[in-house]
């Protein structure tokens, strides 16, 4: 399916916690997961990309939900890694994907 980057990874969740600190303890080609928030206001389809404990890291883009949305809706299985960990220090830190099916 390809690589992205994850967005919205400078808020905070709703629940408080920051998504930056969270993804200061993310590693290079950990598996994370992707979770359908089926109450967001702003997009039908979107899914959020959370770390293995559920914690929210951020979203996929608009255009790669609408996509994925339906797949995961009828219960395909979809595998997520991390491809890249980027910033730090004084930079926001981002996180770059790698999404496949088996």
């Amino acid at each position: 399916m390809g690589y992205t980057k994850v967005v919205g990874v400078t808020y905070d969740n709703d629940d408080g916690t920051n998504r930056q600190l969270i993804i200061s303890e993310l590693k290079y080609n950990s598996i994370i997961n992707l979770k359908r928030d089926y109450s967001n206001l702003y997009d039908p389809n979107a899914i959020m990309v959370v770390n293995l404990s559920g914690e929210q890291i951020g979203f996929l883009s608009r255009d790669l939900a609408s996509q994925l949305a339906p797949l995961i809706d009828q219960g395909s299985q979809i595998h997520v890694e991390i491809s890249q960990l980027t910033g730090g220090g004084d930079y926001s830190r981002g996180v770059n994907i790698l999404i496949y099916d088996k």
